[in-house]
């Protein structure tokens, strides 16, 4: 065998070896949530509140605060929805100026686990950028739902995860 072969092959792994390598410590909702594992054990944060007072009488608007400059954010983070008859929207509105939801860029609301048959949510489509995100209840369950928030402020992109009960 030709040298120049040994070197091919011996760079040809070192190439392969380096696509293996993977980063640790961020978060994938695939590894939290593998497919196939079934219905998450995951329970909610202590009890839940109502749907907040406020917007149009057919949603319920869940008001988003952020503070300092690791996207913290104050808002209801377990919501129990009343009957579909009652509010069939759910709104997040971005209290804080200069955030917004941009749905082009992967910003919105979205399940955490993919485990589900399907989703009893369906996103508005939202062509610009805005401070609001709306979903249609699509059905209502009473199951929870552990999902998380994507918005933005220009470059900084904050990601929360509160729940809801349909």
């Amino acid at each position: 065998m030709k040298i120049q072969s040994l070197f091919m092959i011996a760079g040809a792994a070192i190439v392969v070896a380096g696509c293996a390598v993977t980063k640790t410590g961020t978060y994938s909702v695939e590894s939290a949530y593998p497919l196939g594992a079934g219905i998450s054990a995951r329970m909610p944060p202590g009890p839940g509140v109502p749907c907040p007072n406020g917007g149009p009488p057919a949603e319920c608007t869940i008001g988003i605060t952020v503070t300092g400059s690791n996207c913290e954010a104050t808002l209801d983070h377990y919501v129990l929805l009343p009957p579909l008859a009652q509010k069939k929207f759910i709104t997040w509105k971005l209290l804080t100026p200069n955030y917004q939801f941009c749905q082009r860029s992967g910003d919105g609301a979205y399940l955490k686990d993919p485990n589900g048959e399907s989703s009893p949510f369906q996103p508005w489509q939202h062509p610009a950028c805005s401070d609001m995100f709306k979903v249609e209840r699509l059905s209502a369950d009473g199951k929870n739902y552990e999902y998380y928030l994507q918005f933005r402020a220009g470059s900084r992109i904050c990601v929360i995860d509160p729940w809801m009960r349909n």
